[in-house]
This record gives C-alpha cells, structure tokens and sequence, in this order.
C-alpha cells in the first residue's frame, strides 16, 4: 500500500522516477538580461564566435540580447530583468521595429526556450530581422 501511495504521489508531482535521486543541475545563463550585463557583452565578436561554432540557438540568444540592447539605448524599451518578451513586444506596440522584433522574439522563444533544433538558415533570418531593427534605430528604413 505504501508503495502504491508513494507512486501516486510521485505521479501526482509530475516528478520524473529517473531524476529522483540525481542531484538538481541548475544551469546558470551566461547572460542574464538585465542593463549592467548587456553593457558588457561584445555582441559583434560573441555572435561571430557562436556562428562559427555553430552554436545557433546560442548565437540566436545573442542576436536577440543585442537587439533589446540596441532599442534599450535608443530608448525604445526599457530592458529590466523580470521582463517577458511579450513585455517589450507591449512597449514598442506601434512603433517601425514592431514587426521586426515580434518575429526576432518568436524565433527566439522557439529556439531557446522551446529546445527547438537552430540551423545556419534560422539564425540568418534572426540577423536580418536584427538588421532592420538596426536600420530604423539609425534612420534606414
């Protein structure tokens, strides 16, 4: 009966039995989004580095960091950590980088969060939309 009781409530938690006894591995971001942090990310060579590597969800991170970057500093948005997405998609509602950055975030969520495969092809069009949120920050389009 224990055994039984102590399933259901495994069950119950949604608690995987194979990771019950393995210790929690908490990854830690290499880059949280907060203002100090994107001050201090050299956004050209990083996201070189991980294209090279092809690392593309990871590159695809950075594009998008350097993209609320970039709309932070041209005041935009205001880049606070604890913001979803859909926040900073909220604040830049109406504006010329509006699309954009809504099909930059999608791409991102997608890869990032939903552990999506990223190939060269998906973060090329992650730098194109950046590109265009570039372009109007500096009066391109």
């Amino acid at each position: 009966m224990v055994v039984i009781f102590v399933y259901f409530i495994i069950k119950l938690f949604g608690v995987e039995v194979t990771t019950l006894f393995k210790p929690n591995k908490v990854k830690t971001l290499d880059y949280e989004v907060n203002e100090e942090q994107l001050d201090n990310i050299n956004f050209e060579v990083e996201i070189a580095k991980a294209l090279s590597e092809k690392q593309w969800r990871f590159a695809i991170r950075l594009i998008y960091l350097n993209a609320l970057k970039l709309m932070g500093d041209s005041g935009l948005l205001k880049v606070k950590k604890g913001k979803t997405n859909r926040d900073y998609l909220y604040e830049i509602s109406g504006k010329e980088a509006e699309k954009d950055f809504e099909r930059l975030s999608f791409i991102f969520d997608y890869t990032w969060y939903g552990h999506f495969d990223a190939n060269d092809a998906i973060a090329e069009e992650a730098q194109d939309h950046f590109s265009r949120i570039q372009g109007i920050k500096k009066g391109g389009r």
